[in-house]
């Protein structure tokens, strides 16, 4: 809290990667109007990291600068809504629901897709936080490692989502599953050094002298592998700052990095 009070700082997020901003980030179903939905008592870094950030952001009028960075990128990066699986559809393309976007250009298939650099996916803004009378800018960087759960009844194929509730359920979570991840471990955590050296890159390359990283796959979607890749999650993160190092007399001055007991 002291660095994203008063420091030069980039704090990382583990994003949904079918969603930036996970829970937070909602769509109603009547009006398909963005909404941020605050969730102070989630366990996942994504939801509860951003529900602090957005209290205490610097707001003009009735803007939160948040909501307008998160309405952004929600439509520039999040997955269409699944169509679920339509055999007798001769215009259906499978491909559909699994689909991520790399940036303007580019998109790939998140459940198939071997290839760790994929992950090198970084976007977000900067962001004005205030702490009474100061105001200080800090950089939000969201990244996704992989998503390594695995489903129930090992069932990998679409599922029609029905709209029953005041927001539109898009299915994340189960659609980008990836099952590469899920059968290499050696594949799974070069997925999740990509997307940690993509965030630490872009950081310095914008000039922010200190970093909080986050932990991506290492919870919920790190399925088989939860312990340990915990256990070896500091030596990831080590390894992608001397990756991020290599080739730049760029450093940062402090870095926060996570470590499991």
């Amino acid at each position: 809290m002291e660095w994203i009070y008063r420091k030069n700082v980039g704090v990382m997020i583990a994003s949904n990667m079918g969603r930036p901003g996970g829970a937070c980030s909602q769509v109603t179903r009547a009006t398909r109007e963005f909404e941020f939905q605050e969730h102070p008592n989630a366990t996942t870094q994504e939801e509860s990291v951003l529900t602090f950030i957005h209290r205490i952001v610097k707001k003009r009028g009735q803007t939160n600068y948040l909501d307008a960075q998160l309405h952004v990128l929600s439509r520039m990066y999040s997955m269409k809504l699944p169509l679920g699986k339509r055999p007798h559809d001769p215009y259906h393309d499978p491909d559909h629901d699994f689909m991520v976007k790399v940036d303007a250009g580019r998109s790939f298939n998140v459940r198939d897709s071997a290839n760790p650099d994929d992950y090198d996916r970084e976007f977000g803004s900067v962001i004005k936080i205030a702490d009474g009378h100061h105001t200080n800018k800090i950089y939000i960087s969201y990244i996704a490692g992989p998503n390594a759960m695995i489903p129930r009844n090992s069932c990998y194929d679409a599922r029609e989502v029905r709209q029953t509730e005041p927001f539109l359920k898009f299915d994340t979570m189960f659609r980008t599953i990836s099952k590469p991840a899920i059968a290499s471990y050696g594949v799974f955590r070069s997925m999740i050094v990509t997307a940690l050296v993509a965030s630490l890159r872009k950081m310095l390359q914008l000039g922010y002298e200190y970093a909080i990283m986050a932990s991506p796959s290492s919870g919920i979607y790190a399925g088989h592998y939860k312990k340990k890749i915990q256990a070896e999650y500091h030596e990831v993160c080590i390894k992608a700052l001397n990756e991020t190092y290599f080739g730049t007399h760029l450093r940062f001055k402090g870095v926060i990095v996570p470590k499991y007991s």
